[in-house]
């Protein structure tokens, strides 16, 4: 990975359910010595989502190849404009938050809902190639939306309401600069994990491979993991399972973060699996004071470091 200048280092562009941007400490941690100080021949994550590990990980590792995926082609579309066409992607975003920000408060929503009928126009188009305005679009909507939340209905249109968040910034020219460097050695795709799996080169011990899939149980019942189900289920957890087996067999590395539950335990059963557990604010709520705090289970196919049962983990 190219590092950005130091006063540029890249972070997040998009928010995203899930992401991992506040665990990132506790992550760093786990990443195996030898993979930090030394060169690692691939970094691989098929479920890229804001891609905060890969952004915090750019900058401190030496890496021959770079492997960027998620299931959601608008998110990768955002990715691929970001890295091919950034000057294009701020202007458009420019434009946009100037527009919105001339509105009044009141007038903001209604702005909103145009961009996001003008977005859902977009959406039957191909994002095999880039395509500025519809990456600005979904930046857009994805600060000024509800939580973040990026949501298809059953016609597959983008249905998130209105976020009424204060005053977002829309357009942050320099770490889009600085996520346009950071990107510049990754291949992107937008494909499901068995998909991209198969495409993956020969891994290695010098492999790192972060895995972070929607949470989804055997019975998903409430709240987002209710419609964690819908878009990725429990057979889609059981065949991931199998994958990350293969991937282990191989020496790979492996990293992945997932719901703290007895089912997800059986997946991953120890001594194959090493499994800590970390805690954060969920990040899903309408208010900071009103989100709970939230158990995550994170396993790696090796040996633990010693010091990483010590600050900032669950147990």
């Amino acid at each position: 990975m190219a590092a950005p200048s130091p006063s540029l280092l890249a972070h997040p562009f998009v928010k995203w359910p899930g992401g991992k941007r506040r665990l990132i400490k506790q992550i760093s941690k786990i990443i195996p010595d030898k993979l930090v100080k030394g060169r690692v021949s691939n970094y691989v994550e098929p479920f890229l989502g804001g891609g905060a590990l890969f952004f915090s990980l750019q900058s401190r590792l030496d890496v021959d190849r770079v492997l960027l995926n998620d299931k959601s082609a608008p998110l990768i579309n955002a990715y691929r404009v970001a890295r091919e066409d950034v000057e294009e992607l701020i202007e458009h975003l420019r434009t946009l938050e100037e527009t919105f920000y001339n509105r009044s408060a009141g007038r903001r929503e209604d702005y909103y809902y145009m961009i996001r009928d003008k977005f859902n126009e977009r959406l039957a188009k191909d994002h095999d190639s880039t395509d500025v305005e519809a990456g600005a679009l979904f930046i857009f909507l994805n600060k000024t939306c509800y939580n973040g939340v990026f949501r298809l209905n059953k016609s597959g249109k983008f249905n998130v309401p209105y976020g009424d968040s204060g005053n977002p910034r829309i357009c942050d020219a320099d770490n889009l600069r600085a996520v346009s460097a950071a990107l510049a050695p990754a291949t992107l795709s937008h494909k499901d994990f068995k998909s991209f799996s198969r495409l993956l080169p020969e891994l290695d011990t010098r492999s790192l491979v972060y895995i972070d899939p929607p949470y989804a149980i055997k019975n998903g019942t409430s709240g987002f993991l209710h419609y964690n189900n819908k878009i990725f289920s429990w057979k889609d957890q059981l065949e991931l399972s199998k994958t990350v087996e293969e991937l282990r067999s191989s020496g790979a590395r492996i990293i992945i973060s997932n719901a703290a539950h007895p089912d997800i335990e059986e997946l991953y059963p120890e001594p194959k699996f090493h499994r800590l557990t970390m805690n954060r604010s969920s990040t899903i709520g309408g208010t900071e004071s009103s989100r709970k705090r939230v158990s995550e289970y994170v396993f790696t196919s090796y040996n633990l470091p010693r010091n990483a049962r010590l600050e900032g983990w669950g147990e």
